[in-house]
């Protein structure tokens, strides 16, 4: 993710630059943008015509191509399951040990949202106000447990 503030540096950079004046100085002082930033924008505007990011820094994913597809795929036939539950499926499919973490953040980059069933509370007494004033109250449990056995 590029920072928008310094992308909006490395635009003002490149039009003083090409338009206005060759100074890195006079720059600075009509921009107040650090002497450094650009210093180092002007380097690359000589190397490559350009002050774009170079993209492509940091620690490579683990998560692969073929890895990305089989996550969607067990995603499409369980929206239920758990990042470890998928984490062991990948690592039995790919041979390639892997933390639920990567595949929580590859999923979340992904735009896979969360669907975890709720849980729902069983009912096992259920307590009715009569218009006397009386309180009833109705075990369900055993009545739940008969209708179980019976399915």
């Amino acid at each position: 993710m590029v920072n928008k503030n310094l992308e909006a540096q490395r635009q003002i950079i490149k039009h003083y630059w090409l338009n206005v004046t060759h100074s890195p100085k006079e720059i600075q002082e009509l921009t107040n943008i650090p002497l450094c930033t650009i210093e180092r924008n002007i380097k690359k505007l000589k190397e490559n015509g350009s002050v774009e990011h170079r993209g492509g820094n940091g620690q490579p994913t683990k998560v692969t191509q073929n890895m990305s597809r089989a996550i969607g795929q067990n995603l499409r036939r369980n929206n239920a399951i758990s990042t470890r539950q998928l984490t062991t499926k990948i690592e039995n499919t790919y041979d390639v040990p892997i933390s639920h973490v990567s595949i929580w953040k590859h999923m979340k980059k992904k735009g896979y949202r969360s669907s975890v069933p709720l849980g729902t509370p069983m009912l096992t007494a259920l307590e009715i106000k009569s218009v006397d004033g009386i309180k009833m109250v109705i075990d369900l449990s055993d009545d739940y447990q008969n209708l179980v056995k019976r399915l």
